[in-house]
């Protein structure tokens, strides 16, 4: 329950002051305190995002539903992790599963495993596989080297390729001119134990640029539902590096990479052990992980309107985990891009990608992917033409990619966006598209032991019961049709609001079909209860996004969102699931709110309230919460600076959301307060 002392203080204290701000601000008052920090509105509109259409665009001319989290947005809200960060984002479901864990998806199907949603660092693919997921627990940068995060709510499969069905989030980090002398970081709290980062940057000669970075984490456990300690602690060690070389006014080449290593606590509350008694029990494991990844980033300028990228990147992924058995992956990623103007009209974007990724697997008991051992390649290509009439008021872009791969075949996902920009400062878009989701590894050659039932338990003479879900190598790709419309203004320069709205329909989507139980002589007689994958649900979704950006005065923001997401889903009549498909889809919040306040102080000191409300997730049966962070920062023009954030205030723990893994231990999240204490020089 939220405490009632700490609210009565916020209500005196703290909405008082709000009001004021927001009052002074419509009253044109002049500002009493000094513009500390760049929180112009006008540097939010100048920044060129490139993830929507595959080449720079103002934001205000994007016909997509974007976000842009910047580097002082992500620092002023106390974020302690990727994760943490998106939480600013609208649109965007992000929920805790436990220390180092997130379901995190956008307008809908949010799990620990969500596979509609593609991630990219520098443009580089994240997401495994192995599931179509990204593994959160490993993506833990340096967020001071974070230039900024955008975000695309909708389907970006037509440029990016299959699994950019509801949105893509691309992490984007600072050029190495921007970097350049020392940094010292630390952070300790209650469930932040430590956290250690160190950089150094310069330059090598007048054409040359790099850093070099090193980052130790050590978070936690969190506790279960009677405020007991599990055994899911998180440490992860991280060393990494980047140069930037212009080697000409038209040259640009960018080389990076990393290596990580760390170790990762899980609690099963009762997993299938074995055949024979006990059967099932607890069980507690340390998952090792270990990897890292060399890309570089070639980019030609011969003008203004032309532009080649050539992109090459290896990722390497160890993870040893003892229930589901160990797995090495490695991926190699080629991606050549051309950008041309033809004409005064016509702006085109084409490109062609080729990747290969090889997996080795050890099976176990619990979990198995047959083969152990496979390789899928990949070739694609895109092209993409922007055609503007009256006077560039009206411009409609067409557009389409193809996708071949080893255990798919062909694909095809076309789009079409039309933006009409009816005064400088007022847009209207549309959009039409259709994405695919291709089956992961394990949706094609999976299988992973749900429960066991001791004999007689499931059936008056039945011998020892194991119900498995099963891949199947003929399922179809998930498909989505999408529509979405779009509004942005800003009727004063202060305030910036901006509206979307999407209607998704969704056909062949996974379904667990019941099968005929098979009987199994080996090493003791058993029977198997098969749960095989099949594509027998369709269903719709349909939402509205709304953000209101408004800075009454140079040291006072207000941003507030709001996004509402309605879920409809059917079987079809042949289907067998045994109701485990739908309730997990609707594992969504129906309403989300968000509100970030920030003020800057006297005395060089910063002050922001952020505040969120979820509403209940029905499909697995958890309430909503009402979330507080705050955080006090002193921060000079240059020399150190700090800072005290305290997150989930109102509670003294709460749950977020559950794995679709039932027998994964729920846990909670509990109140915390952290300090940190940086050092540029």
């Amino acid at each position: 329950m939220p405490s009632r002392p700490l609210s009565s203080l916020l209500r005196r204290l703290l909405l008082p002051w709000l009001l004021w701000c927001i009052l002074s601000g419509v009253a044109g008052a002049s500002a009493p305190y000094p513009d500390l920090t760049t929180l112009s509105l006008e540097d939010l509109l100048e920044i060129e995002i490139t993830t929507a259409a595959k080449k720079e665009q103002p934001i205000l001319e994007t016909s997509a539903a974007v976000f842009v989290l910047t580097a002082e947005d992500i620092r002023r809200s106390g974020a302690s992790s990727l994760p943490d960060a998106l939480r600013l984002v609208p649109g965007v479901q992000v929920a805790r599963i436990d220390a180092s864990k997130w379901a995190i998806s956008i307008r809908g199907f949010n799990a620990q495993f969500a596979n509609k949603l593609l991630v990219l660092i520098d443009g580089r693919t994240v997401y495994t596989p192995t599931f179509s997921g990204v593994f959160w627990d490993i993506q833990d940068l340096l967020l001071e080297d974070v230039e900024r995060i955008e975000v695309v709510r909708g389907p970006g499969a037509a440029l990016w390729g299959t699994n950019a069905v509801n949105g893509i989030i691309n992490i984007i980090t600072t050029h190495t001119r921007d970097s350049r002398g020392d940094l010292v970081s630390l952070t300790s709290g209650t469930e932040e134990r430590g956290q250690l980062s160190l950089r150094h940057g310069g330059h090598l000669g007048s054409a040359i640029d790099y850093r070099i970075y090193a980052r130790y984490l050590d978070r936690d456990s969190a506790v279960d539902t009677r405020g007991t300690d599990t055994a899911d602690a998180w440490k992860l060690g991280r060393a990494g590096f980047r140069l930037d070389w212009t080697s000409s006014p038209i040259d640009d080449l960018t080389v990076q990479g990393n290596i990580y290593d760390g170790e990762i606590g899980q609690a099963y509350s009762l997993i299938p052990a074995s055949l024979s008694p006990p059967y099932k029990r607890p069980f507690t494991t340390r998952t090792t992980i270990a990897g890292g990844h060399l890309l570089s980033c070639w980019k030609h300028r011969p003008s203004p309107s032309s532009e080649f990228a050539l992109q090459l990147y290896y990722d390497r992924n160890e993870r040893s985990d003892p229930v589901y058995g160990p797995e090495i992956r490695n991926t190699f990623d080629a991606d050549l891009q051309h950008r041309f103007a033809r004409g005064s009209r016509h702006e085109i974007v084409w490109g062609a990608a080729v990747r290969q990724t090889a997996d080795e697997n050890e099976n176990s008991f619990f979990a198995a992917l047959e083969p152990a051992n496979h390789t899928e390649r990949q070739v694609s290509a895109f092209a993409h033409d922007d055609l503007t009439f009256l006077d560039e008021k009206l411009r409609l872009t067409l557009g389409s990619k193809l996708e071949w791969n080893t255990d798919v075949g062909l694909s095809f996902q076309p789009n079409g966006r039309l933006l009409w920009k009816i005064r400088p400062q007022q847009t209207f878009w549309f959009a039409l598209s259709r994405a695919l989701r291709t089956p992961s590894r394990f949706d094609d050659d999976g299988r992973i032991v749900v429960d066991i039932f001791p004999p007689d338990s499931l059936l008056t003479g039945a011998p020892v019961t194991l119900a498995t879900i099963r891949g199947d190598r003929d399922l179809r790709p998930e498909e989505l049709l999408a529509l979405e419309f779009g509004y942005r203004v800003r009727p004063i320069p202060s305030l910036l609001v901006d509206a979307a709205t999407f209607f998704n329909s969704y056909d062949d989507l996974n379904t667990v079909e019941l099968s005929t139980p098979e009987a199994i002589d080996i090493p003791v007689p058993h029977l198997i209860l098969p749960l095989t994958l099949g594509n027998r649900l369709r269903g719709s979704t349909r939402g509205l996004e709304l953000t209101a950006d408004w800075q009454p005065h140079p040291w006072c923001r207000l941003r507030t969102s709001y996004s509402y997401l309605h879920l409809h889903f059917e079987l079809d009549s042949g289907s067998r699931d045994p109701d485990l498909t739908v309730p997990q889809l609707l594992a969504n919040p129906r309403h989300q709110l968000f509100h970030h306040t920030s003020f800057n102080l006297p005395g060089h000191l910063e002050l922001d309230l952020v505040t969120r409300r979820v509403s209940h997730l029905p499909g697995l049966d958890i309430p909503g919460y009402t979330s507080l962070d705050i955080r006090l920062g002193w921060r000079l023009d240059s020399g150190p600076t700090f800072s005290l954030t305290g997150r989930d205030l109102l509670d003294a723990r709460h749950l977020e959301f559950a794995s679709e893994l039932e027998d994964l231990q729920r846990t909670q999240v509990q109140r915390s307060v952290y300090a940190t204490a940086s050092l540029e020089f």
